[in-house]
């Protein structure tokens, strides 16, 4: 089965932060080793492709293996942000070793986790729900 996607973003302000954003990603010559659609179906992945999984029914494990991929490269763009804006001395501990503490974990989540991957079937948590500003109120201008 084929799957067709579209999606279309305007801004009214090309200097806010959603339109130098959107230049920035159509603009191939500022990033000659990815293409925008590269740049934009990564972003989605890295972010919502576990999600995506355990909504369609895919098992607990198989779900995990996603997030965990996802989370490694969160965790690798987070360490490149830094590295590239000099930033490093902001750095925390926990992302520059890629450790969590139980502590960054939220309670829930920590209940649903299995000790091994042969454990029972877990019962993932829901993504959060997350608040995204209107594109058109863009804040950071």
């Amino acid at each position: 089965m084929t799957v067709n996607y579209s999606f279309r973003c305007q801004t009214r302000n090309e200097d806010g932060s959603i339109g130098i954003l959107l230049r920035y990603l159509l603009d191939d010559d500022l990033h000659p080793s990815a293409t925008h659609r590269d740049m934009v179906l990564q972003t989605l992945r890295s972010f919502w492709t576990p999600f995506a999984y355990q909504a369609f029914g895919y098992d607990a494990i198989e779900c995990q293996k996603y997030a965990r991929s996802a989370a490694n490269q969160l965790q690798q763009h987070i360490l490149y942000l830094h590295s590239y804006f000099g930033l490093e001395a902001e750095l925390s501990t926990r992302v520059a070793t890629s450790s969590l503490t139980s502590a960054a974990i939220p309670v829930a989540v920590q209940a649903s986790v299995p000790e091994s991957a042969e454990a029972a079937e877990i019962n993932l948590p829901p993504p959060l729900a997350l608040v995204l500003p209107d594109l058109e109120d863009d804040p950071f201008t």
